[in-house]
């Protein structure tokens, strides 16, 4: 009974969502569609502009310099072609960017209205640390870059939804080097759940990432086992936590944010679940396509909802004594 009233209550969400797309965001979204057009007309011109100059740098240096140019010329030609075919994508984000936030300023009140007691904000998130805090990444970035941000309450438990880009920047004379830590959404959910572990999940990889303090510890699933590593600092606690449920709910976090990696940590009372992913997670906007065109804001929204699941599903254990 408890799953089909969720399901219901899901449902109804995504009713609510509908009609608030077709009655609230539609209209804003329609009304900034004439300033897209145009600023698709300046990215195209941009694009054949720096199209032009990076064609004309490139027939210079094979026509007129060749295998005569030194180290440091084939350095200077290379670094304006590269800044030719980078600038235009540049514009184009810009621009992009600019309709975008304009959009979300005046709807995002009101899908948040649709999802829980959440508010949006921009480029604006104080509790940033946690990524590191809990091990998910080094301690040692020092560029960060927040973009959408998401806070408050879903059935009474705190949520931030965060999307973020950790690097490390690096210059030693004149060589620089940057390296990136995370980049994509993480999600901050408090737990009702009591646990004291500090339990980490991770990708497998070839390289192994052994978190300090930590132990590498094996779980009875083998295809799990095949596919994540997990640390630990109470290993009967762990696997209390990570059940084939958990997991099931996480593999549709990860098809809901289309992305192919994923970690997460159990950490402080709290369940943090990276999604790491180098496009726009809350895009809602294109050049290239109008802007009331529903495929963005639904991806939107199940994305949002793929979260709520995953709350439910530790209440829902709470509730049944597990």
């Amino acid at each position: 009974f408890m799953q089909q009233g969720l399901k219901k209550n899901y449902n109804k969400m995504k009713n609510d969502f509908y009609k608030k797309f077709r009655s609230e965001i539609v209209p804003v979204a329609q009304k900034k569609d004439k300033k897209r057009e145009i600023f698709l007309i300046i990215a195209i011109i941009s694009f054949t502009i720096f199209l032009m100059l990076g064609s004309w740098f490139l027939y210079i240096f094979i026509t007129k310099i060749g295998g005569n140019a030194d180290g440091d010329t084939i350095k200077s030609f290379g670094t304006i072609i590269l800044g030719c075919i980078l600038a235009p994508i540049a514009i184009q984000k810009w621009l992009t960017n600019i309709i975008e936030k304009e959009i979300k300023e005046v709807i995002m009140p009101d899908v948040c209205k649709c999802i829980g007691d959440l508010t949006w904000s921009h480029k604006v998130y104080e509790n940033n640390y946690i990524m590191a805090l809990a091990k998910l990444i080094p301690n040692d970035y020092n560029r960060l870059n927040i973009d959408d941000v998401f806070m408050g309450h879903y059935n009474d438990v705190g949520i931030d939804i965060v999307e973020a880009t950790y690097k490390k920047y690096v210059r030693s004379g004149k060589h620089s080097s940057e390296t990136i830590y995370f980049q994509g959404v993480f999600v901050v959910i408090d737990m009702n759940k009591k646990f004291k572990c500090h339990t980490i999940i991770k990708p497998d990889r070839l390289f192994k990432f052994e978190p300090s303090g930590l132990k590498r510890t094996t779980l009875e699933d083998v295809m799990f086992e095949k596919k994540y590593d997990v640390f630990t600092d109470d290993e009967i606690e762990a696997r209390y936590l990570i059940t084939t449920s958990f997991m099931d709910r996480l593999n549709e976090m990860k098809t809901a944010f289309k992305v192919n990696k994923v970690s997460c940590a159990f950490y402080n009372k709290q369940l943090i679940v990276a999604f790491e992913n180098p496009y726009d997670s809350f895009g809602i906007v294109s050049l290239f396509t109008k802007t009331d065109d529903h495929k963005q804001y639904f991806q939107m929204f199940d994305e949002f909802l793929s979260i709520v699941k995953l709350i439910d599903y530790f209440k829902l254990n709470e509730r049944i004594g597990m």
